[in-house]
């Protein structure tokens, strides 16, 4: 029931949240048609490119949906953000996509993105006035989610699932 304290500065803690690091790129408009099939890891190195960000593929977990590097798909979209390319291409396929650590975005499986939880800290506005219910209800969208507000740094630590982290 204590409130937390740490020696270590919470601005060096509560850096840029993942998905903020993505932000501009991810809405940014794109325009791809692989027409023929073509093996998924020729259309991810060609995504990485475009998008200009690292894309870190988990092929232990797309191997158990049963895709490998030379698993062929094919698909087109015309002028849409990334972030709604990534989900409408890999979501039929039983797969999704998750900011990570460093402005970086992991292709996994859909089941990963939506039930493992990652830890965010997302630093608040000085003139922030401690309301933080409404924050904190985008986060409890998922068991063994958690959302806690630190009124000392002004940081909201966010436990929850990829999904839920785009939203908030």
């Amino acid at each position: 029931g204590l409130p937390p304290k740490s020696r270590y500065p919470v601005k060096r803690l509560a850096g840029t949240p993942a998905n903020a690091l993505l932000q501009k790129r991810l809405a940014k408009l794109v325009t791809f048609t692989f027409s023929s099939y073509t093996p998924i890891d020729e259309i991810f190195i060609h995504w990485q490119t475009e998008l200009g960000a690292p894309i870190l593929i988990d092929w232990p977990a797309l191997a158990k949906a049963d895709f490998g590097p030379t698993t062929t798909i094919a698909c087109a979209m015309i002028d849409q953000p990334w972030r709604d390319v990534l989900t409408k291409v890999l979501e039929p396929l039983g797969l999704g996509w998750r900011a990570t650590t460093g402005g970086a975005i992991e292709i996994t499986s859909a089941k990963k993105v939506q039930s493992e939880l990652q830890l965010e800290l997302y630093p608040l506005r000085r003139d922030f006035d401690g309301n933080a219910a409404p924050l904190r209800a985008l986060a409890k969208r998922q068991a063994g989610g958690l959302a806690l507000y630190d009124p000392t740094g002004k940081v909201l630590l966010v436990l929850e699932s990829a999904t839920t982290q785009r939203s908030i």
